[in-house]
């Protein structure tokens, strides 16, 4: 809130990633914030220099991570199943996550990968790619609770009214919690343990 309105060194509203890393290649942007996947298309594009660093800290070093996940269905035939497994097996090897990770930008998920040596000479090249993997020890678990996607959902919609100017971000948080609390209310209502 005080880098919108106080010291107004940060628009005001919503800036989607694609219009930052625009507004970053033109000059109007001097510092941002996005994720690993992301550097890639900026080492590529940037035509001034630049420096990657650690997400900024006021209390503690923190980072969040996140990413997806690969998942097999039960009731697949046993020729789907075999299939699936070799993909998952390949898709998770060393040498196709080393590959995925110089292409994309985003880190690789298994230590093995950056042991290659064609991951080294990468390294060594593009040191801007080795910050996310030394700030790796400060990172914080994915956000997930009961309705993940749906409280997430709140905070976010709290963040923009905040970041719009349509709420002071004490009463902003406050009522990313009240809805939070609301969504997650059958959850607790079945879990936790009734008293007599």
């Amino acid at each position: 809130e005080d880098l919108i309105f106080k010291h107004k060194v940060m628009p005001q509203g919503v800036t989607e990633a694609g219009g930052v890393s625009t507004a970053f290649f033109a000059g109007k942007t001097s510092m941002m914030l996005l994720s690993t996947g992301s550097l890639s298309f900026i080492r590529e594009n940037m035509k001034q220099p630049y420096d990657v660093a650690f997400v900024p800290r006021n209390v503690r070093n923190a980072v969040p991570i996140g990413g997806a996940s690969l998942v097999m269905f039960n009731g697949q035939s046993e020729d789907s199943r075999k299939a699936g497994w070799k993909f998952i097996k390949w898709l998770t090897a060393a040498e196709t996550l080393g590959g995925w990770s110089r292409f994309t930008g985003y880190f690789a998920p298994r230590k093995s990968a950056y042991d290659k040596p064609e991951m080294k000479e990468f390294i060594a090249r593009n040191p801007d790619a080795r910050v996310a993997l030394d700030q790796l020890p400060y990172a914080k678990p994915w956000f997930a609770t009961y309705q993940t996607v749906a409280v997430r959902k709140a905070l976010e919609d709290e963040i923009q009214a905040m970041m719009n100017g349509k709420k002071k971000a004490e009463q902003a948080v406050k009522d990313a919690q009240k809805k939070a609390d609301e969504l997650m209310r059958p959850y607790v209502g079945q879990t936790s343990l009734k008293l007599p």
